[in-house]
């Protein structure tokens, strides 16, 4: 089947590689290797196997899935056409997809696809499937005939978010106030009233590759696979506890597992393994980590959020003895680096309204909750299930709820997504904040003003998820 995936064209620059290249025809031939300086026209000539032909070009030093050229049996489950020559694309697919890229207005092109399993199916398409993970890869192509070289850029269970296209608003009206002091004493009214965030409408000139859906039990289970021992480390108790749910599901999957789209959000990540998580799918696509670790020495420390944007969180690492390792960790924050990262308390309240300046809530003011339940898991209940316990609690499958206006989904109820700030605590002294709500939540309590504060737990406890953005501009 035929049809248009999303597609952006972003102005990013042109990436190159360089090194040993195993080539493969449209027959799936090797057709031996090729040293390529540069992917360019000049020096692609200089190749007899490739001249005049559609040839697949695979790094022979890449770590790749499983297979490497995609079986002929294997069809497509979508079709998306581009026109080259119009600099970067980014195009928005979902996670384990097999799909076919097809170049118009051309006859002859070379493919250079570093990371994902992939076949040429005749002189202008290429199918590729798509990684497990969630996240971001790269397709690039160059038109033999024309010199043109281009990008795909893949986002893979994410989407491509231009803040700059319009205003947002920020800030909520809530329930959280203090009070002018006038002439009469103190007066109720809302003219009377200093929120500590209050609304305002702002512009912003970031674009943000950001998570389709809140971090799932089985990707975060996949990626940290390494980072969870087969067995306990630690004679305390709280953190077997911890451990206890994430090595059973690490027990039920192997190195290659594929996760479902929609497997169920994962409710119990601390804050130490959220930034953890957010480095490792940095360093696997190559990018550079925004997190960084310092053990904290003091005694009877009491923890805070600095004006660097700096932040002291509680260590709740898998591998950690607990033989008198440092309990604390200051975290940098490096600004400068393009890996994952949590979103920061504004980013998080521009992507859950999507550009709505009107309401409360992903639903319009006044809906009924048959209404509201099409976008979001609430009013499930109580916090605890006594018989299931604590640390095992239900979850829903994420994205079959209505997406908002960007299409992300989930970005209320089912469970809170921490998120930084940048600086300054907003409403007391908090170091980070989880938003969103619960799946326990009542429809009267999710708005985009829903929040939990991290103030001196170090962001251990509770339940608290997350979902992960990554600045392009």
């Amino acid at each position: 089947m035929k049809k248009k995936l999303s597609l952006i064209i972003s102005l990013l620059s042109v990436c190159s590689f360089a090194g040993m290249y195993t080539i493969y025809d449209i027959e799936g031939r090797n057709l031996g290797t090729a040293d390529i300086e540069k992917l360019n026209a000049e020096n692609l000539k200089l190749n007899a196997a490739i001249v005049n032909k559609t040839v697949l070009l695979v790094p022979k030093d890449v770590k790749k899935q499983p297979q490497i050229v995609i079986p002929k049996s294997m069809k497509s489950m979508d079709t998306l056409k581009v026109s080259l020559g119009k600099g970067n694309y980014w195009l928005e697919v979902e996670k384990n997809e097999t799909l076919s890229l097809c170049i118009e207005d051309t006859v002859s092109v070379k493919w250079v696809v570093p990371s994902l399993p992939s076949r040429i199916e005749n002189s202008a398409c290429l199918q590729i499937q798509t990684s497990s993970f969630v996240g971001s890869s790269r397709v690039f192509v160059m038109d033999y005939k024309n010199g043109v070289t281009d990008t795909l850029n893949l986002a893979i269970s994410s989407k491509y978010i231009d803040l700059s296209k319009q205003n947002h608003k920020i800030g909520f009206y809530g329930k959280e106030f203090g009070l002018k002091n006038s002439q009469g004493g103190f007066n109720t009214d809302v003219e009377s009233r200093v929120y500590p965030d209050s609304e305002r409408i702002v512009s912003m000139n970031s674009i943000l590759l950001v998570d389709k859906y809140p971090v799932t039990n089985c990707d975060f289970a996949l990626t940290m696979m390494d980072s969870i021992p087969s067995q306990y480390l630690s004679n305390n108790s709280i953190a077997n506890n911890y451990m206890k749910e994430w090595k059973e599901r690490k027990e039920r999957l192997s190195i290659n597992s594929f996760c479902d789209v929609h497997d169920s959000a994962a409710i119990k990540i601390y804050l130490y393994n959220a930034l953890v998580y957010a480095n490792i799918r940095s360093v696997r696509e190559g990018l550079e980590p925004v997190y960084s670790f310092m053990p904290v020495q003091e005694k009877n420390f009491i923890p805070s959020l600095r004006k660097d944007g700096s932040f002291d969180v509680v260590s709740t690492s898998f591998m950690r003895k607990y033989n008198g390792e440092p309990n604390w960790y200051l975290v940098k924050v490096n600004k400068s680096a393009n890996g994952y990262r949590l979103p920061y308390y504004n980013e998080w309240m521009v992507l859950a309204r999507a550009g709505d300046l009107k309401n409360k809530s992903l639903w319009k003011d006044g809906a009924s909750e048959i209404e509201a339940a099409e976008y979001a898991w609430f009013g499930a209940g109580t916090i605890i299930d006594l018989e299931r316990g604590y640390y095992a609690q239900d979850s829903r499958p994420v994205g079959v709820k209505k997406a908002n206006a960007y299409g992300l989904h989930d970005m209320l109820g089912l469970i809170c997504e921490n998120v930084m700030l940048p600086g300054k605590s907003i409403f007391s002294n908090e170091i980070t904040s989880c938003k969103g709500g619960f799946l326990y939540s009542s429809m009267e309590n999710l708005n985009y003003g829903t929040h939990t504060l991290n103030a001196s737990s170090g962001g251990v406890g509770g339940y608290q998820g997350l979902r992960l953005v990554r600045e392009l501009k």
